[in-house]
């Protein structure tokens, strides 16, 4: 329903960027998720629609991150990174977009300027949400540290997000711990 209404709108209103930016999340979504398949690749709707909101709005943030997004998810390394530094460069100060990008670039391969990126979202949130910790679990993880990880989970609350589920949940299951992990599978499930 969502899908159908940021379309119609596009329609009625074509030069606002930031329905064109929100299009490219739901249809990033749309890959991501596998819902909603209709023919055609979402990516491309994305990247179409990422381009129109930038074109629209070059100083808009979010339409750079969801355009970072994309080229994340198409694995389009070099024109991801792009549209971070001009994300960051449009407001360093949004914790937000600093974890959500810092995210991309870490899962894209470069963690230590994506751990960093998240470390300073997190030092200037004075209430930071919990996934802005999901490179800094990652990390631990990727390592085989996964006490640290699970730890890491359990600090920052990770258990109310199915994401959030599931990365405790691997962290107990690489520890061995499959009786404390039950609960939360069941969790997920539902």
């Amino acid at each position: 329903v969502s899908l159908e209404c940021f379309e119609r709108s596009v329609q009625v209103d074509p030069e606002y960027a930031d329905l064109w930016a929100a299009l490219t999340d739901i249809y990033n979504g749309e890959y991501r998720l596998g819902y909603n398949p209709r023919p055609g690749n979402p990516l491309d709707r994305a990247l179409e629609a990422g381009e129109r909101a930038i074109k629209l709005a070059p100083q808009n943030q979010r339409a750079h991150w969801r355009l970072a997004h994309t080229r994340f998810l198409r694995g389009e390394l070099d024109a991801l990174y792009s549209e971070v530094e001009k994300a960051i460069q449009i407001n360093p100060e949004d914790p937000n977009a600093l974890a959500g990008l810092g995210t991309f670039v870490c899962l894209a391969g470069n963690w230590e300027k994506g751990l960093a990126m998240a470390e300073k979202a997190i030092s200037m949130d004075p209430h930071p949400l919990p996934w802005y910790r999901t490179c800094s679990y990652l990390d631990k993880y990727r390592k085989g540290k996964y006490e640290e990880a699970l730890a890491e989970a359990l600090r920052m609350d990770f258990n109310r997000t199915p994401v959030g589920i599931l990365l405790t949940i691997a962290a107990y299951g690489q520890l061995g711990r499959t009786e404390e992990a039950r609960p939360l599978i069941r969790r997920l499930l539902e």
